[in-house]
C-alpha cells in the first residue's frame, strides 16, 4: 500500500505541491482572520463600554490595523519561550550518558516549563490588550503585560484557574452528552 502511495506521489508531485501550497495559504488566512477577530473583539467591547457604536467591519478593520503588532508580540513571546527551552535543554547533552539523571532532569524541566508557558500565555493576552487599548509598541506591551502579571499575579492566576476549570468541566459535560447521544442511536 505504501509503495502505491509513494509511487502516486512521485508521479503526481505537481498536484501534491499545489495542494500543499493551497493548504498553507488557507492556514495563513485563518491565522490572520483569527488574530483580527480577537483584536476586533477587544476593540468592540471597549467601544461598547464607552457608549460608542461598534460593528463587525469596524472591529475587523481595527483588527487588521493592529495585526502586525499583535503578531509581533506573539513572536517575541515565542522567541523568549524558545530561548528558555534552549537554556533548559543544554544540560541534557552532558547527561546523555547517564540515562537515569537525564530522565530525571527532563521531568524536572517539563515541570518547570508548564508554569512558564502559563505565565507567558497570560502575558501575551495582557500585551495584546496593551497594544489595542493603550496603543503600545510590541516590546513595551510585553513589558507592560509582564509587569501586570507580577503586580496582579494572585488575581490573574485565580481568573486563569476559573477559566481553565470551566473549560475542563464543559468539555467533560459535552463528552458525556455526546456519549449518551451515541448510545441512544445504537
Amino acid at each position: 500500500m505504501w509503495e502505491n502511495i509513494s509511487s502516486w506521489i512521485q508521479a503526481n508531485w505537481e498536484i501534491v505541491l499545489v495542494v500543499g501550497i493551497v493548504l498553507v495559504l488557507i492556514c495563513l488566512i485563518f491565522m490572520v482572520l483569527s488574530v483580527m477577530a480577537r483584536v476586533g473583539q477587544v476593540y468592540a467591547v471597549d467601544s461598547i463600554a464607552q457608549n460608542q457604536k461598534s460593528s463587525l467591519w469596524k472591529a475587523m478593520k481595527f483588527g487588521w490595523h493592529k495585526f502586525w503588532r499583535v503578531l509581533g508580540a506573539n513572536l517575541l513571546i515565542g522567541l523568549i519561550m524558545f530561548g528558555i527551552f534552549i537554556v533548559l535543554s543544554l544540560p541534557v547533552v552532558p547527561l546523555w550518558f547517564v540515562m537515569p539523571l537525564m530522565i530525571i532532569y527532563i521531568i524536572f524541566a517539563i515541570f518547570l516549563m508548564i508554569p512558564l508557558i502559563i505565565v507567558f500565555g497570560i502575558v501575551y493576552e495582557y500585551s495584546m490588550r496593551f497594544i489595542i487599548l493603550k496603543d503600545e509598541k510590541v516590546v513595551q506591551s510585553v513589558k507592560s503585560g509582564y509587569k501586570l502579571v507580577r503586580k496582579q499575579g494572585k488575581e490573574t492566576f485565580l481568573v486563569w484557574l476559573v477559566t481553565v476549570g470551566t473549560a475542563i468541566i464543559s468539555s467533560i459535560i459535552l463528552i458525556k452528552i455526546g456519549r449518551a447521544s451515541c448510545r441512544e442511536r445504537v
